[in-house]
Parts: C-alpha cells; sequence; structure tokens
C-alpha cells in the first residue's frame, strides 16, 4: 500500500507503511474531547455548588489547567473535614482528565481554602505519594 500525505495523516488519522495501517493518536480529535471532558467537568462543579446541602460551606471550586490542582474555598464557619468527601467525585475527573490526556503520574492536589481571608486550612495529594 501506498503511503499517505502527512495532510491524510492529519484528517485521518491513520497511516500505511509497508501495508500496515497505524491508528495515530489524532489531536484535532483528542483536543475535542478534551473540551467535552472539561466542559462536563466543570457542569458538574456547577451543579454541586448549587445543590442545597453544599451553598453553606462551599463558595467556589476550581481546577487548573490540567487539573493536577483542585482549589477549594470554603466558608470556614461551616466547614468541618468530613465535608472532604464531597470533594472525592471532583478528585476523581480530575485523574480521569489526566489519564485521558496522557499524564504519566496522575495525581490531583486538594487545597481547601477559607473564602473569607485566603488561607490554605488544608492541602492534600490524592493519591498520596
Amino acid at each position: 500500500m501506498a503511503n499517505k500525505s502527512l495532510k491524510d495523516v492529519r484528517e485521518r488519522g491513520t497511516c500505511f507503511n509497508i501495508g500496515i495501517v497505524y491508528r495515530l493518536p489524532y489531536l484535532k480529535r483528542t483536543s475535542k474531547m478534551m473540551d467535552k471532558m472539561a466542559a462536563s467537568i466543570n457542569d458538574s462543579i456547577t451543579e454541586f455548588l448549587a445543590k442545597d446541602e453544599n451553598k453553606n460551606v462551599f463558595k467556589n471550586i476550581s481546577f487548573n489547567k490540567d487539573y493536577s490542582e483542585l482549589n477549594v474555598k470554603v466558608d470556614a464557619e461551616h466547614y468541618a473535614p468530613l465535608n472532604e468527601i464531597s470533594l472525592i467525585g471532583l478528585q476523581l475527573f480530575g485523574s480521569i482528565y489526566q489519564t485521558f490526556n496522557g499524564t504519566e503520574k496522575k495525581a490531583v492536589k486538594t487545597n481547601i481554602i477559607n473564602y473569607s481571608n485566603g488561607t490554605v486550612i488544608k492541602t492534600s495529594t490524592s493519591p498520596e505519594n
């Protein structure tokens, strides 16, 4: 079989070499998939913050660009360490995002931050090193 052009490889994500078809990571498709995953995570955060049981404790939640750091701003008066259980799903989202993005060392650092003064109440990494 003839070799395909680089343009064809980019458009279709396949390459013929010595009669064998190779599936190449298709950057455009991967980028769209990662964008959809990021949007889904952000939607989940919005839904999480909108729940009545979370409104008093959690004030703002955000990830960094590569989803390896989760910053959770809380009302310190209503916050209790038991509230961290609610964040397990978001930490898992960060790990899944990193997996699909090809991150070699998958870990999510979670910072619990006092909403009123910006001090860090607690920092943890999941999975622990």
